[in-house]
């Protein structure tokens, strides 16, 4: 399986691309910095470039059979991540026919299925106004993939922590009691399954431990 995955460096991005690697894919990252890559294999291809640029974006995205992006928010990066960068790998994939699109996201988020309880919404309130930046430009890519025709999933999380795979995760909906914390390997994990999967294609779900 030939991947192109943006967001590679970061903490969700690191083990993505060690559990893609060790399971045989074809890897093409787009990094600002390839000494911050910690991987080092004849599966992995690295751009060097920024997901603000169209070309290296198109570059990083031609010939895949799937992209995934776990793009984040560094200190002095603005709040258009996601938003710009998203708009450049739809564009890239609708140009260069790649199809499958997995992001992931925060809880935020809604899924038409979610069943959020009072304290879900209180939260998402405050995240409103502490994080408002950070919640726009999630609600900004999910607006931009939702109106694309790209077969795309987004994967939420709640609390991300680097503890190490356990395999031992659940998917649903928020209302289904699902636990409040997920490791980033795991998640890791169900972000790769997506890639041949087709349950949640169009939809959001959820991971929780």
């Amino acid at each position: 399986m030939k991947l192109a995955i943006f967001g590679a460096t970061g903490r969700s991005g690191r083990p993505l691309v060690s559990q893609a690697l060790a399971r045989g894919d074809d890897v093409t990252v787009l990094v600002r910095d390839a000494a911050r890559l910690p991987q080092s294999d004849p599966n992995l291809h690295v751009i060097t470039g920024d997901a603000h640029d169209p070309e290296a974006v198109r570059q990083t995205v031609a010939g895949a059979h799937a992209v995934i992006s776990v793009l984040g928010h560094r200190r002095g990066a603005g709040y258009k991540v996601l938003r710009v960068g998203s708009a450049n790998i739809v564009t890239a994939m609708q140009e260069t026919g790649v199809r499958r699109l997995v992001v992931l996201s925060i809880t935020a988020v809604r899924d038409p299925r979610d069943r959020p309880r009072l304290v879900d919404r209180l939260l998402e309130t405050v995240g409103r106004v502490l994080a408002a930046g950070v919640y726009a430009d999630h609600m900004g890519q999910a607006a931009t993939l939702r109106n694309s025709n790209l077969e795309w999933t987004i994967v939420r999380a709640p609390l991300l922590t680097e503890r190490p795979h356990t395999g031992s995760y659940h998917v649903g909906h928020m209302g289904d009691g699902l636990g409040a914390r997920v490791s980033r390997a795991d998640v890791a994990e169900f972000l790769l399954q997506q890639v041949t999967d087709t349950t949640y294609i169009g939809r959001a779900p959820l991971v929780g431990a």
